[in-house]
């Protein structure tokens, strides 16, 4: 009799649809007739898909949960730094290359929201984070079209 009811208990339990959850600032989800859309803010991002000028990012509630990690282009024959981070005021941009011609750069937040993009016009390259927000930030260095660099900016007071 006990073995009987340990399996209908076991078999209950296995008709349970387990989802999965987050713990986020914000979020909201909206439905129509043509589909649907269910968000959170403020959770870890797993991956960006851009195509035709668009970019989609998804995260947490994706059934596929994928860690990207900062790329790392080897034997530049160069050398890019960014200083000081932790940032206060500024972010200094040094590119050691004879030639900058075609470097720029690209800040986003943490979202992927583009805060700033400029054109590399020295060597030397001067970024005011002063008007930005305490968070963490992605600097990413493109040598035309290539990235070649990513820092992971943290703004501090």
């Amino acid at each position: 009799m006990k073995q009987a009811l340990y399996v209908f208990l076991f078999m209950l339990s296995c008709t349970v649809v387990h989802a999965q959850q987050v713990v986020a600032t914000a979020g909201a989800t909206s439905q129509t007739a043509s589909g649907g859309i269910s968000y959170t803010i403020g959770e870890i991002v797993t991956e960006t898909i851009a195509a035709s000028g668009t970019t989609l990012t998804q995260g947490f509630q994706q059934t596929k949960l994928v860690i990207t990690a900062i790329n790392v282009v080897a034997d530049l024959g160069y050398t890019i730094e960014a200083f000081p981070n932790p940032a206060t005021d500024f972010v200094k941009l040094n590119v050691s290359t004879h030639k900058v011609e075609g470097f720029r750069y690209v800040l986003y937040d943490i979202s992927g929201k583009v805060m700033d993009e400029k054109m590399i016009e020295s060597k030397e390259t001067t970024i005011n984070f002063s008007e930005v927000i305490c968070a963490s930030y992605i600097l990413k260095v493109f040598d035309g079209q290539k990235e070649v660099k990513s820092f992971k900016i943290i703004k501090s007071n």
